[in-house]
């Protein structure tokens, strides 16, 4: 199975097409992905880290003076 994005590359800066290449997740739920870009084939990685509820008092907007 093919997976392509269209993310920008750290290297040539370019939003162009992304194969992730390796993806994997750690006990903390942490997905690390390992990405190619076909233009200039530069291979990086990116994290994505797992979602976090928070309390709807916690949640809300600061009023600046």
């Amino acid at each position: 199975m093919k997976r392509l994005n269209f993310v920008t590359c750290p290297k040539c800066n370019t939003l162009s097409r992304q194969k992730v290449i390796r993806s994997e997740r750690n006990s903390e739920n942490v997905i690390i992905r390992r990405r190619l870009c076909f233009k200039c084939e530069h291979v990086w990685h990116t994290i994505q880290y797992p979602e976090q509820t928070i309390e709807d008092r916690k949640a809300g907007y600061i009023r600046k003076n």
